[in-house]
């Protein structure tokens, strides 16, 4: 059995409700509203550059060094 029909045969035991709650995440996964790897604007990458520097004004920012060190400590790295 294939996992696509493995997975048909899960879904048709599921009540209606779990179905569509399914769907809605599903669709999440497959529908994207807006490419996030899509080329920014030069106004788009002028306004991130801006936000960027105002957290680093305002100290909202982490090191690198301790931003990969909690990175790899969360995932056992």
């Amino acid at each position: 059995m294939s996992t696509l029909e493995a997975t048909v045969s899960m879904l048709e035991t599921l009540p209606e409700e779990d179905l569509i709650a399914i769907n809605g995440i599903v669709r999440r996964f497959v529908v994207k509203e807006s490419n996030p790897y899509r080329p920014l604007s030069k106004q788009e990458t002028l306004e991130k550059l801006a936000v960027s520097r105002r957290h680093a004004k305002e100290g909202k920012v982490t090191e690198a060094r301790q931003a990969v060190g909690e990175i790899r400590k969360k995932h056992g790295l």
